[in-house]
């Protein structure tokens, strides 16, 4: 029954379904007609083998600074089996008096009529929509659904947490009718952390890192950014990212048979220093969980205790994308793994973005254990097998403006979306030669080169790779490999961005060429495939001519 307490929100719950399988839905109401169509899948059974999971990762869309056209994409992925959402599905704050793409409706959110707008004016983003219809959201949620950087009963502002419950009440409640979650995640009635199985291939851990937080160290109304970056927080062990309860359900549900642990959560997990160019004082996150060291010391000494090597943690919140491992000693940050981080970057939190943010172009040399950063919006995409986790980390060239624009090819690709790129990081199953980096980030290759070992490269080749700044502007085939003047071999999936131009209509906003590959690959041709380094003179002669003009915007 849709209830009116309920914002006429129905959630539907069916037993007896064929597991691994699409279903399509729609809704009939009297009077209105139908809804339109959706599909999901159905997880497998349980213990069942599995070959093969798709999944995208992706949140933090504020609807001020940016259109959602990552979305767009997600929607047209083909074999998705379920979307993670990290969490800021929706921002409270009122309109800002900056100009913006577009702008909330209404004042700041307080009262459960305001966070049901809210959610209104987001769920009729067309983009969102599509992408919802398309496929099965798993949720979760994180500060701005409720309030900026709120830590269980305490909110950023400083008032009493009884005043803060009527609040976060009122948030929690349209958050549940607006979002497709079980009724064991209404509030008051359960909790939001769960665990799912895709039969014997992976098993999800779902958490909840704001609703049993210890209130942030350094974190005070009114505190400037300079003053907040400068403070040390003292950690004590009482202090909690997840409560007790969590921390020990977590410990239980890694002893499984799953062939691969995801821990599904909110904000950075990782060892992370965010000073800029030229600071000599490291500069940690309060929010996330270096903020939270003895918290955080506790889960990796439990995955350490349990001989885990196949754990991988989903994370997000930081707008942009960074790829890297989570040591065994956080004295030691670029030593040994014991996890592997994969952080999406925003749906359009922080507007279209570039390469990187303003005076941390050199973050990578602060941070030995990260692999990859790109502050651009975008999603992740997961392809999950028994012996590899391969992640794409998709980019969208901007999120200012909505629209078409032409290319002057005529020819057009029946059925093909417009053009796209992405970097693709593959993590492998331990092996003899990983044996001390278990979990370690590295990139597949597809061509046998004497610098490779079995397709697996160590970390410090790895590391080494990443840092080199050329750009692969035109990428023809649909998985390449470049040598670059290094000597090493990138590999990654790439669709064409205009070597020729292919797509006479191109949307503003489509995803294209953000892909780093070692060396000058100027003009260079390997397997088929043209490499343009824009910052080369032979870049602007053709065939990079057209891959930098005819079909790029922005």
């Amino acid at each position: 029954m849709a209830e009116a307490t309920l914002a006429h929100s129905v959630h539907v719950e069916i037993g007896g379904l064929r597991p691994h399988r699409p279903y399509w839905y729609r809704f009939l109401v009297a009077g209105a007609g139908s809804s339109p169509v959706g599909t999901a899948r159905t997880a497998p059974a349980a213990g069942a083998s599995l070959d093969r999971l798709r999944l995208a990762m992706l949140g933090c869309q504020d609807f001020e600074t940016g259109f959602f056209t990552a979305y767009a994409h997600v929607a047209r992925e083909p074999d998705l089996d379920a979307v993670f959402h990290y969490g800021d599905y929706i921002y409270e704050m009122a309109p800002r008096t900056e100009p913006s793409p577009r702008k909330h409706l209404g004042a700041e959110t307080y009262t459960l009529n305001q966070y049901r707008r809210r959610y209104a004016q987001y769920k009729a983003d067309p983009d969102l929509q599509a992408a919802h219809a398309a496929v099965a959201f798993i949720m979760s949620f994180d500060d701005h659904e409720i309030d900026d950087n709120w830590a269980g009963e305490f909110d950023k502002e400083g008032n009493r947490p009884d005043v803060f419950a009527l609040r976060k009440a009122a948030a929690m409640q349209a958050w549940y009718e607006h979002v497709p979650v079980r009724r064991a995640q209404r509030p008051g009635a359960g909790v939001a952390y769960r665990q799912l199985d895709y039969g014997n291939l992976v098993r999800m851990h779902v958490l909840d890192t704001r609703s049993f937080r210890s209130d942030q160290l350094c974190e005070r109304p009114g505190i400037g950014r300079a003053e907040l970056d400068a403070c040390i927080p003292v950690d004590r062990p009482e202090r909690t990212m997840m409560g007790a309860a969590q921390e020990s359900w977590l410990d239980r549900g890694l002893a499984n048979d799953a062939r691969w642990n995801f821990i599904a959560q909110q904000v950075l997990f990782m060892p992370y220093d965010a000073r800029k160019d030229g600071a000599s004082t490291p500069v940690i996150g309060k929010d996330n969980w270096n903020g939270y060291p003895l918290s955080r010391q506790r889960l990796v000494d439990g995955i350490a205790h349990r001989g885990l090597t196949n754990v991988v943690i989903g994370s997000g919140d930081l707008h942009q994308h960074v790829v890297g491992s989570v040591p065994r000693k956080m004295e030691d940050v670029g030593g040994p793994a014991i996890a592997t981080e994969f952080l999406a970057t925003s749906i359009s939190s922080g507007g279209t973005g570039g390469a990187h943010y303003a005076g941390e172009s050199r973050a990578l040399d602060n941070n030995p254990n990260v692999s990859l950063l790109n502050n651009q919006r975008g999603y992740q995409l997961f392809t999950v097998t028994p012996d590899r986790w391969l992640a794409e980390v998709k980019a969208v060239d901007q999120v200012d403006r909505q629209g078409w624009h032409d290319c002057d090819d005529r020819q057009i690709r029946r059925g093909s979306q417009a053009a796209w790129s992405a970097t693709s990081l593959t993590i492998w199953t331990p092996s003899p030669i990983m044996r001390n980096h278990p979990g370690a980030v590295m990139l597949p290759s597809r061509s046998p080169h004497k610098t490779l070992q079995n397709g697996r490269w160590g970390l410090g080749e790895q590391q080494r790779i990443s840092r080199r700044r050329a750009v692969a502007c035109a990428c023809p085939d649909a998985r390449i490999s470049g040598r670059g003047a290094g000597g090493g071999v990138a590999a990654f999936r790439a669709k064409p961005v205009g070597s020729p131009c292919r797509w006479r209509r191109r949307a503003a906003g489509d995803l294209f060429a953000a892909v780093r590959v070692p060396g000058d690959c100027a003009g260079q041709r390997h397997e088929g495939a043209v490499f343009c380094d824009c910052a080369q003179p032979a870049a602007r002669s053709s065939p990079c001519r057209a891959a930098l003009g005819a079909c790029r915007t922005g």
